[in-house]
């Protein structure tokens, strides 16, 4: 069984070696295209293609996992941060006309030291991951009351049909605490147990890095990121001590 430090060494020796190639490879490809228009008609060429940005996707999120744990973190109003974050969010939820979204942030949230990029790119990947765990369910356009805040949690339940997508934010005892809930497909709960695993997917196109680069950058800020609740629906907490305030 290797260390953690020893599977960072290697990981970073294997995708020091695969990047060149990699890069070299595409860089042919782009060439093909522009020299030999016609090689874009052939058999197989959109697969080579979709491949290759699977292949740079890879190593893009291996270089973040590397990363993870090295934070620049600055003083941070958590309640208008996450006000914005989910503003944010809006034009891409637009793209998902029947996906019903909330978000419930509280007031008087406190100041934090966190890593501002680092912390989005966490939110990030679990609404990601909840919009897609949608696409495999029934939706309808929401309606302006649909839309109202409310805070998620492991008992929301979902209502019949709906395709629905919440945030909130609230202290608990000495935590900040963000649920991200979902009434999508579900998670197998086999699949537990390994869920933050890297290089563990269950996705067709999946890396399998998401989310053990989501738990390495929200325990490099002191917390935990979990899985409250797998079915429908399915609700993931990053809970961030208050303590990190500077």
């Amino acid at each position: 069984m290797q260390s953690p430090e020893e599977f960072q060494t290697l990981l970073s020796a294997v995708s020091h070696e695969i990047r060149n190639p990699v890069t070299l490879i595409n860089s042919y490809l782009q060439l093909m295209a522009q020299k030999h228009p016609e090689v874009c008609s052939y058999p197989y060429w959109n697969t080579v293609q979709q491949e290759m940005a699977h292949l740079k996707a890879l190593l893009e999120d291996i270089s973040s996992y590397q990363s993870a744990y090295r934070l620049h973190p600055v003083p941070t109003g958590m309640t208008a941060y996450l006000s914005e974050y989910t503003a944010s969010l809006m034009p891409v939820i637009s793209q998902n006309a029947s996906v019903a979204f909330s978000a419930d942030i509280a007031p008087d949230l406190p100041v934090l030291s966190i890593d501002t990029a680092r912390l989005r790119q966490v939110l990030d990947n679990l609404i990601r991951n909840a919009l897609e765990a949608l696409s495999l369910s029934p939706g309808h356009i929401a309606s302006a009351d649909e839309t109202s805040h409310h805070t998620a949690g492991p008992d929301d339940a979902p209502a019949g049909d709906a395709c629905m997508l919440s945030l909130s934010a609230a202290m608990r005892k000495d935590s900040l605490c963000i649920s991200i809930c979902d009434n999508g497909c579900g998670i197998d709960p086999a699949y537990l147990d390994t869920l933050f695993d890297p290089f563990v997917t269950h996705k067709t196109d999946g890396t399998g890095l998401g989310l053990a680069i989501s738990r390495q950058i929200t325990e490099a800020h002191g917390g935990t990121l979990t899985c409250l609740s797998c079915g429908q629906p399915t609700v993931f907490e990053v809970r961030l001590p208050a303590e990190i305030r500077r």
